[in-house]
Formats: C-alpha cells, sequence, structure tokens
C-alpha cells in the first residue's frame, strides 16, 4: 500500500470516526488499543465528551468553517480509514467532506459506512450518503446492520454492541495490513483550533 519503503518506519495512520455510531466505534477501539490514532468526531458536543478518543473535533455547523484546520490535522497522517454512520445527518454529510480534504492532500482514504436497519426508513438518505463518500474514497464498504437481524443466534438488545464489534474487527484488518504504524502527536498548535484532545497520542 506505501512504496517508499525507505519511509515505512514514519508511516502514520488515523481512524476517524464520525457521527454517533462512529463515535461509539471509537471508543471500542480506544479499549482495544488500535494502533492507529483514533479520532472523534461530531456535531454534540454534549454526546462527544462521552466518547474515548486520541482526538476530538465539535463540527456543529459542519466542516466549512473549520475546513483549514481539518486539512492542517489531516496532514499529520498517510492513511485515514474513515468510519461513519449513514443515514443520519453528521456522518452522512461530515464524512464524504472529510473524504474529499484527504483526496486534495494527496492522502489515502478508506471508509466504512454504517448502513441502518431498513425499518428506521433512512435508506434512500443512506444510499445517497453511500454513493457520496464511495465517490471520494479509494475503497468504501458497507456495514449492513439488517443483516445481524439475519442471524437466528443474536438477541435484538445485543445487535448492536456485537455490531460495533465487528466494525472494529473491519477496521483492525485493515490497520493491520499497513506498513508499521508510527503514532505521532499533531502540532500543539492544531488541537486548539477545531476541538478538545482528550487523550494525546504517545509517540
Amino acid at each position: 500500500m506505501h512504496s517508499d519503503l525507505s519511509k515505512i518506519s514514519d508511516y502514520r495512520a488515523a481512524v476517524i470516526c464520525v457521527g454517533g455510531a462512529g463515535c461509539k466505534v471509537a471508543s471500542k477501539l480506544v479499549t482495544r488499543l488500535c494502533s492507529a490514532d483514533v479520532v472523534a468526531i461530531n456535531s454534540d458536543s454534549k454526546s462527544l465528551a462521552d466518547v474515548e478518543a486520541d482526538y476530538k473535533f465539535v463540527l456543529s455547523d459542519g466542516i466549512v468553517s473549520s475546513e483549514s484546520e481539518i486539512r492542517a490535522f489531516i496532514r499529520n497522517y498517510d492513511f485515514v480509514y474513515i468510519v461513519a454512520g449513514m443515514g443520519g445527518r453528521t456522518g452522512t454529510g461530515i464524512a464524504p467532506e472529510i473524504a474529499a480534504l484527504c483526496a486534495v492532500e494527496k492522502i489515502e482514504c478508506n471508509a466504512l459506512a454504517i448502513m441502518p436497519f431498513g425499518f428506521e426508513g433512512r435508506q434512500l438518505v443512506a444510499l445517497e450518503g453511500f454513493r457520496d463518500l464511495h465517490s471520494k474514497c479509494s475503497s468504501t464498504n458497507k456495514f449492513k446492520l439488517d443483516c445481524m437481524l439475519e442471524r437466528s443466534d443474536i438477541n435484538f438488545n445485543d445487535v448492536m454492541e456485537i455490531a460495533d464489534d465487528l466494525v472494529c474487527d473491519s477496521v483492525e484488518e485493515t490497520i493491520n495490513e499497513l506498513p508499521v504504524v508510527s503514532r505521532r502527536v499533531p502540532p500543539t498548535d492544531t488541537e486548539a483550533l477545531v476541538g478538545v484532545s482528550c487523550r494525546r497520542a504517545t509517540s
């Protein structure tokens, strides 16, 4: 995935988790000690306060007003993996914009889109969001929550917990295929621009 072998030891990766569904995954990835930096982005600061992540950003008015700051942040990485739920406002709207910024900065970007249950009535919006995200990434996969309902071994009350674990498995599978990941703390002036760093990554 990274052709310049002389730079492998400096290869840096971030998992950017967007919206409510994405932020749940962020907390689990931190618990699992994910080797990449875990970034949580949401429009709800109160919800974000309960999320575990290396870096947190509140984008209450979308990405437009914070575009330069987000670009400065992602420049610290060689690879970005976006995780976002489709069908809602934040994940559907912001995830493709982050992917677009990665493209501008020539940062390889993959994504995993969590598709809503059919009974939620958000499939059309979710599909449009997925197409938008897919058009801006090197690779985009779907995780269909409806598939969880087809499993007879899972109680419905446990569906979301198991789904989050499976999403984390998929993310880690991708991260583990990357060159050696060197975690790097972005310059201190970037962390104060659009969000609050809740747990500093270690080099």
